[in-house]
């Protein structure tokens, strides 16, 4: 055994390292399709063609030794006419029976006027806007055009007319005085301190002399301690205000000017204090040595004018600070409302530039060639007003009793002005005795509603394989027969020649061809699909999609198809009308197919089994 299987691979050494080499290599590639989890969608795409369509059901039955055909009344209405007699000859066409057609006069009317309308909408929106319409939508965009450009205009008088600038000026002013008070404040500040200093001798020698100054207070011995003790408050506010003064003298800027006002205010409250306080102390003194009473008066008057001085300091210094304050509060009101004025100035901008390009947008909508999506909607109503129009002309030619074949009228069971289909009544309105063969077949009711008689059928015979004869379908049941819960509807028809082969109760196929186009657009009933709206579509790729062919003639797109409503017509057992949304020559796409490169990996591996062991296709 061992030596028969080494005999073996001596015999398939080629095969197996072909299969080796398949089988590793399809090995890793299927591996990596499974781990990259790679799915390929192709495409196979098929062009519009205009052709011919018959749509037909069918049906079987026998050939019937039955020559009579009995005609009713398609519609409920009373009989207005009778035009034939028993034993008058007519012939296929001719009408028997007229019944009244008023009410179905006014449907087709109205389903006209509905068709017309119809295709009205879809005229005026192909056509495009009138002239007077484009005049009204052009003068909504100069309109909002207008009032976009005003906006503008409005907020560059917004920024013009703002006086920010202007009030920041008049707040810089109101610190340049203030600025000017705090120079002419320190002087006056350290000028009576040095009179104040010059008197009492407290940090230098006082100009009194010694016998002098013992006669200060005198009177009031209170009122030097009280000149004393303001000497040093005042002197220690001074120092504070100088010193912060001379520090930043060099750049007195808004925030240190801010920063000194109140420094100066109580240095010059303080000093305004110590004046008081010095004139009081003279009022107490008594002259005496070298203090002589127009010495005592001077400095008094001296005292009392410093005090003064003081007063119109704290004033002033008091004054350029509520201006400050003032100028502030008004800049920053100037502020707001300049912000508030400028932001709708903007807003109304934006809005207006908004309404103007909104206006632009309909305008260029109004006027646009539409899309087919967007007469999808209109031809759709053209098709189901068409659809209705067609049933209402159906509907009045069964007003018309006519014959549907050559023959002779065997009875006539109408009666002017009894309803033609009174179930009371023998439904049968004219019954026909013909020469010709009559096959007898047998339809489901999905199939028997659309069958009519007149129309055409192609006969063949089981027993007969070379004979082909045509036919006219004469009568169609109007009651269906019920067995074990299906309905079925016997149809007649007669067939249009004579063949002695043909032979009463043969088994006949019958192939009725319930409608018929020519000249018209086909696709391929698969590419025809329907979305949850209910409307038709195919699948097509924009103009501007890259495709790939492949080997096998399908395509690769680096895009997803896009859906396309389409209009449809009649079918047939592979294509189906199109009534719009397509053009002839337009691509579509027929079949998909998706693939992984783990299926081909398999097939490969398979196929190099297949050699190893001596199978697969092909000749050897």
């Amino acid at each position: 055994m061992i030596k028969n299987f080494f005999s073996f691979l001596k015999r398939r050494k080629k095969a197996l390292i072909i299969f080796l080499v398949i089988a590793v290599g399809g090995g890793y590639y299927y591996y990596q399709s499974n781990k990259n989890g790679t799915t390929v969608t192709s495409y196979v795409l098929g062009a519009i063609e205009k052709g011919t369509i018959v749509s037909s059901v069918t049906a079987t039955g026998q050939v019937s030794n039955v020559t009579q055909v009995d005609l009713s009344p398609q519609v409920s209405t009373a009989v207005t006419a009778v035009y034939v007699k028993e034993g008058q000859a007519v012939k296929a066409g001719e009408v028997l029976v007229q019944l009244d057609n008023k009410e179905l006069l006014n449907s087709l009317a109205q389903a006209k006027n509905s068709l017309d309308s119809a295709k009205s909408s879809y005229s005026l929106k192909i056509s495009g806007l009138s002239a007077e319409e484009l005049a009204v939508n052009q003068n909504s965009v100069d309109s909002a055009k207008i009032a976009y450009e005003n906006s503008s205009v409005d907020l560059q008088n917004a920024q013009q007319s703002a006086d920010f600038n202007l009030k920041k000026i008049q707040l810089q002013n109101t610190y340049d005085s203030a600025k000017s008070t705090l120079n002419s404040t320190n002087i006056s500040l350290r000028s009576a301190f040095t009179a104040t200093d010059n008197v009492l001798g407290i940090d230098h020698t006082s100009v009194l002399s010694l016998s002098s100054r013992s006669l200060l207070g005198a009177l009031n011995p209170a009122t030097l301690n009280s000149a004393n003790n303001s000497y040093y408050t005042a002197k220690e506010s001074l120092t504070s205000f100088e010193n912060s003064y001379n520090s930043l003298s060099a750049n007195l800027t808004q925030a240190n000017i801010d920063m000194l006002l109140p420094k100066a205010l109580k240095a010059v409250e303080d000093m305004k204090e110590l004046e008081h306080n010095m004139y009081n102390l003279f009022l107490s003194t008594v002259p005496g040595n070298d203090l002589t009473q127009t010495s005592l008066d001077t400095y008094r008057s001296s005292f009392a004018t410093q005090e003064s001085s003081m007063l119109s300091s704290i004033s002033s210094l008091q004054s350029a600070m509520q201006s400050i304050t003032s100028a502030k509060l008004t800049l920053q009101e100037t502020e707001f409302d300049n912000k508030t004025s400028l932001e709708s100035a903007q807003n109304s901008v934006i809005s207006k530039k908004l309404a103007y390009e909104n206006a632009v947008a309909q305008y260029n909508l109004k006027i646009a060639q539409p899309r087919d999506v967007d007469l999808a909607s209109y031809k759709i109503q053209i098709a189901q007003a068409q659809n209705s129009y067609s049933q209402a002309s159906e509907n009045l030619k069964k007003a018309q009793i006519i014959a549907p074949i050559d023959g002779v009228v065997a009875s006539v069971d109408a009666v002017v002005g009894i309803h033609g289909s009174d179930a009371a009544a023998n439904p049968t309105a004219v019954t026909i005795v013909t020469p010709q063969q009559l096959a007898i077949v047998t339809l489901n009711e999905v199939d028997a509603a659309k069958v009519k008689p007149g129309q055409k059928a192609i006969l063949t015979f089981s027993a007969l394989d070379d004979l082909e004869i045509t036919g006219t379908v004469a009568s169609v049941d109007e009651i269906g027969t019920v067995t074990q819960g299906v309905v079925s509807y016997s149809v007649k028809i007669a067939l249009d020649m004579q063949d002695e082969r043909v032979k009463s109760e043969m088994s006949v196929t019958a192939n009725i061809i319930t409608a018929q186009k020519t000249d018209v657009l086909l696709a391929p009933s698969s590419a025809v699909k329907m979305d949850n709206s209910g409307n038709y579509y195919v699948e097509v790729f924009a103009e501007s999609t890259a495709l790939t062919a492949q080997a096998d003639g399908s395509m690769l797109a680096d895009v997803s198809p896009e859906n396309k409503i389409v209009v449809t017509g009649i079918t047939d057992d592979t294509n189906t009308e199109i009534i719009s949304g397509l053009e002839k020559g337009e691509k579509i796409i027929i079949k998909t197919a998706s693939s992984g490169s783990a299926t081909t990996a398999k097939t490969s591996s398979n196929s190099a089994l297949q050699m190893l062991s001596g199978g697969g296709g092909g000749p050897r």
